[in-house]
């Protein structure tokens, strides 16, 4: 597979992706915060020090914004396509078939356009 298969398959994983990670961080913040808030309202009383130990860890946090960070920088299905199109349009802009194929329909385009504008102004 080239780059251009690469583009189009990774534009058919983006929502996907963009999807779990975001699941993955708020169900990290969410046992972080649950947590914190059941000890609080057992133990009628502030976390301490001590108590950090048997509390899920600062990890949670740290994997929680990663994978928002993650979602965020991910591109859209879109972003994606247009970039595909941009290798296409580049290897069809320096194929020389095309720029063959191309050239002489130029001129036939300006010879067409400078009659087209002759008769306008008529």
């Amino acid at each position: 597979m080239n780059s251009l298969s690469w583009l189009i398959y990774f534009a058919g994983l983006v929502h996907s992706l963009i999807f779990i990670t975001i699941a993955v961080s708020v169900v990290c913040f969410t046992i972080w915060t649950i947590a914190r808030l059941a000890f609080i309202l057992h133990h009628e009383r502030m976390i301490t020090k001590e108590d950090h130990e048997r509390l899920p860890s600062g990890n949670y946090l740290i994997v929680g914004f990663i994978c928002a960070g993650i979602a965020s920088f991910l591109p859209s299905k879109n972003t994606v396509m247009l970039i595909a199109a941009s290798e296409l349009g580049q290897r069809l802009v320096t194929n020389q078939q095309v720029v063959d194929v191309v050239d002489p329909s130029i001129e036939l385009l300006k010879t067409w356009i400078k009659k087209e504008t002759e008769a306008l102004k008529k």
